[in-house]
């Protein structure tokens, strides 16, 4: 049945689309017209990182790794005077918990162009100096992957363009304070030396000495046992490095080496030069360098060394992006991660602290504030031109029960359609109307769903990196990129997921039947086999939570366990969508989106056919500070080779069965019983 919707909105939300005209009622066809692309737019002691009693568990593989690097780093040293004020096992935890240091590879952070925090850790060079004041090191860049030993090393002189030089360099002329992750320090000196590289290939690299701002405290990482001298504490004017002019280039440098002086201008052709005797991989540097003290007279460091636990400030609801930051344990100082949705737990496996936040959802006036500000800036949007016009999708609009359908054909990139994305935007009556999708969000809100952010890359390493959203999966078990290490069988299931898995049903067969009566009225060429005419059932959803400035990365459900359709629901704030040609698909640029999308609360997404897994990805970015998403998929168990895997997969997705008489009718807006088409209530509710 296609009638006119009850209320139009007057917004124009395809990005890259011609405005659509309203469907004609009348006439019973839909509008067509082909879519623009849119722009894509250390701690050093041995304390395992781990979760509390109440916490999930940290990955074996994980603390293992962990217990042999502190084991190997901190052998035969001496204890120090006290314990660091901030520690992480993992290298995310430091970056999510410190604001000077947010830096997953690299070993130097800035922001806005300002060296803000350093961290000196795997690779160490042979004259790299860690002393009670002063720190002297390498210039992180210019390093590459041996193919055969798999390790980082130079092949060639490194460059001060392409290095963290001019940063480091900078930092010293404005005397910029520098967190070192172990306390705050100041750029001294910067310089270029020659080590041997590969094949004992001579190379130029930079080096770096920084020294520590308060030199009145006594640094934590010193022998506990030493004092004075023999503990490496110095004061401005007690040593002083002197300095000697090239006769070539008249440029002073500083007497640094035991072995005797060298120009250290890397432009003079006598730069590093030294008598034949004397072998560059032995020196070392002389006491009046590694003593020499500079009293800092810059500006006083922007962080807190110990920031302080996250708390609700004025309107806040928990979900803004600040939010989803770690912590660092008051308790063991410990950095940890935001792993739950509504609270911190300590990784430190010996310490039980938890910090709640409740996260309270957004209201429908501040979800239609974040709509508006989304559709203002899709208005400023500069489109690009598709490589070519087959690459372009072809779009329809339509009306089903009140439900604007919005139905995308993509192409092969030859012209030739190889499935549909629909979009369905219900009415304002739909989600306003008592147990509509407003309601329905606070139920996903209220409900105890078992959100995580678990591990994307190097999972279970010391850099292991986490997703940017939260999930929980219900029924039959997915793999989705990530490994969900449980499913929550539908009969466990809150109720509002068992409603939304029949609402989304709904969705999944009312877009195949749009899209195959489009293929029939308007006789699109369609690669054969590739949108099939039947809808399975699906057995699965996957809930997920997002935070402000939370995304997916460009990905693609085309695991064979998956049937061709997948569904999916949106709640809260708006979010984008976008569809990209993958790499060898010959449709397009892969950073070249043919397809973006507003996804606002209440609308649902039906994508239809394998063969847009095989050659698109889709990526999604929350536009809003609070939203969640529920995708239902077919999991085919007969494509489960474990045996007790398929198993379950059958029995978490069988949906209870006080809820086998019951569908949702989109055209009427209601769960009815499939029996007796009268209006039934949510089974369980009162």
């Amino acid at each position: 049945m296609k009638r006119k919707r009850d209320d139009e909105e007057d917004d124009e939300y395809i990005s890259g689309a011609a405005p659509l005209k309203r469907h004609n009622s009348a006439s019973g066809r839909a509008n067509r017209s082909r879519v623009q692309p849119v722009p894509s737019s250390t701690r050093p002691a041995a304390r395992p990182a781990a979760s509390s009693a109440t916490s999930p568990a940290v990955p074996s593989r994980l603390e293992a790794t962990f217990r042999k690097t502190v084991d190997e780093l901190h052998k035969n040293k001496p204890e120090p005077s006290a314990e660091p004020p901030v520690w992480a096992a993992v290298k995310a935890a430091l970056n999510d918990a410190v604001p000077y240091f947010k830096k997953h590879q690299g070993s130097l952070y800035t922001q806005k162009l300002v060296a803000q925090g350093m961290l000196v850790d795997a690779e160490v060079g042979s004259r790299d100096k860690f002393l009670s004041q002063v720190i002297i090191t390498s210039v992180g860049g210019g390093r590459v992957t041996n193919e055969t030993t798999k390790k980082m090393v130079r092949v060639k002189d490194q460059s001060k363009e392409k290095s963290d030089y001019r940063f480091l360099n900078d930092a010293r002329e404005k005397k910029l304070p520098i967190a070192m992750i172990a306390d705050y320090f100041h750029v001294t000196d910067v310089w270029a030396e020659v080590v041997l590289g590969q094949d004992n290939k001579p190379v130029r690299i930079f080096m770096v000495r920084i020294e520590k701002i308060n030199l009145d405290s006594r640094s934590w990482w010193t022998p506990k046992e030493s004092i004075g001298r023999d503990a490496g504490e110095f004061k401005p004017g007690q040593y002083s490095c002197p300095l000697s002019t090239c006769h070539a280039c008249r440029k002073e440098s500083k007497k640094m080496y035991k072995q005797g002086w060298t120009c250290l201008n890397e432009e003079c052709a006598q730069f590093f030069q030294f008598p034949a005797h004397i072998d560059v991989n032995e020196l070392e540097y002389n006491d009046h360098f590694l003593n020499e003290r500079t009293a800092f007279t810059g500006p006083q460091p922007k962080y807190d060394l110990i920031p302080a636990l996250p708390c609700i400030k004025g309107d806040a609801s928990g979900s803004e992006k600040e939010y989803k930051q770690g912590i660092v344990c008051p308790k063991c100082h410990g950095c940890s991660r935001k792993i739950q949705w509504n609270y911190w737990y300590c990784e430190n496996r010996e310490c039980d602290f938890k910090h709640t936040i409740t996260v309270q959802m957004n209201s429908m006036e501040k979800i239609a504030e974040e709509n508006a500000k989304i559709m203002a800036k899709r208005r400023t949007y500069k489109f690009r031109r598709g490589e070519k016009p087959s690459s372009l999708p072809l779009h329809f609009s339509l009306v089903i029960g009140g439900h604007r359908f919005t139905v995308f054909f993509l192409t092969d990139g030859t012209g030739r359609f190889i499935g549909s994305v629909t979009r369905i935007r219900p009415t304002k009556q739909a989600r306003s109307r008592p147990g509509g999708y407003n309601d329905i969000y606070t139920d996903v809100q209220n409900s105890d769903i078992p959100f995580e952010r678990r591990g994307a890359r190097n999972a279970g390493c010391r850099i292991e990196e986490l997703t940017s959203h939260w999930s929980a999966n219900f029924g039959a078990p997915y793999k989705f990129g990530v490994v969900v290490k449980f499913s929550t069988p539908f009969r466990d299931a809150p109720l509002v997921i068992l409603e939304i898995q029949k609402r989304l049903t709904w969705a999944g067969e009312e877009a195949i039947k749009a899209t195959i009566d489009l293929i029939k009225e308007h006789n699109l060429d369609v690669v054969e086999g590739s949108i099939p005419t039947g809808f399975k059932p699906f057995n699965e959803q996957l809930v997920l939570g997002y935070f402000e400035e939370s995304r997916i990365s460009p990905h693609d459900d085309g695991e064979k366990e998956l049937g061709p359709t997948v569904a999916s629901l949106s709640k809260g704030g708006p979010s984008n969508m976008m569809f990209f040609p993958k790499r060898r698909s010959g449709i397009g640029h892969e950073k070249k989106a043919v397809l973006g999308l507003i996804l606002k609360h209440g609308d649902m997404m039906v994508m239809h056919g394998a063969l847009i897994q095989k050659n698109y990805n889709h990526s999604v970015d929350a536009r809003g500070k609070h939203r969640f998403a529920m995708t239902c998929r077919y999991i085919r168990p007969e494509m489960i080779p474990d045996q007790e895997q398929r198993i379950l997969a059958v029995e978490n997705g069988t949906m209870p069965k006080e809820w086998d008489d019951i569908r949702y009718n989109g055209e009427r807006d209601r769960l009815e019983s499939i029996t007796t088409g009268e209006e039934v209530l949510r089974p369980g509710s009162t």
